[in-house]
């Protein structure tokens, strides 16, 4: 049973065809069966960040079925933090228990993050901030593979503080245009190699009127 609302939002975007197909492609594996699809992310690890209660992460778990970093201070439902393959961090992103963590458990496959902040981009930002750490420690302790693997699949959703049209409609253009920065930024916390990416905002059925889903897929070239 999903622990949040929260759940359905995720659960949505990993059962969208299209984004199977992509990954699916980059990864050279035949996506006929239910089961076959849950191996698109497997060669690395999920992390959730600001996961309490849990609902993103249930959805990691049960629908990808890879180990999965929730991190958050406060407290995960019983029953998500009881699941097989699940670690929580109780700690804050950026601090030096989360980037040891976060640490442990390199590469990771996909990230996502459900938090509230009042400016999207400023969250965006810390999260970048947080990984570019984790790259940098696994660096200096010889650890060559980056913070991230290849195919990434990163959902985070944008979350506006204003709820009439025409602000929502502003927050929409102007986290657009800083959106291709930061998508350049997160392609360098893998290994070395040219990365493109994909991505779309959209407003998913669990979404408020004043949330967007923004879904992005690495690869290199």
């Amino acid at each position: 049973t999903p622990v949040s609302r929260a759940y359905y939002k995720l659960a949505q975007v990993f059962e969208d065809e299209h984004l199977f197909d992509k990954i699916a492609f980059l990864r050279g594996i035949n996506t006929s069966g239910k089961e076959s699809k849950r191996l698109l992310l497997n060669h690395g690890s999920g992390l959730d960040v600001g996961a309490s209660p849990g609902g993103w992460t249930q959805v990691l778990c049960n629908q990808l079925c890879i180990p999965t970093v929730a991190l958050d201070p406060a407290v995960l439902a019983k029953r998500v933090d009881s699941l097989a393959g699940v670690t929580h961090i109780r700690a804050e992103l950026n601090s030096k228990e989360a980037i040891a963590g976060i640490c442990q458990h390199a590469p990771y496959s996909t990230i996502v993050c459900d938090a509230c902040l009042s400016n999207p981009k400023t969250l965006i930002e810390k999260i970048f901030e947080a990984l570019e750490s984790v790259k940098q420690v696994l660096k200096e302790s010889g650890n060559e593979k980056g913070a991230v693997t290849f195919p990434l699949c990163t959902v985070f959703t944008l979350k506006f503080p204003h709820k009439t049209t025409g602000s929502i409609a502003r927050f929409i253009d102007t986290t657009s245009e800083a959106l291709p920065e930061y998508f350049r930024r997160f392609s360098t916390l893998g290994d070395q190699g040219n990365v493109e990416v994909t991505y779309k905002i959209c407003h998913l059925f669990a979404n408020s009127i004043s949330e967007r889903t923004v879904i992005a897929v690495f690869h290199k070239k």
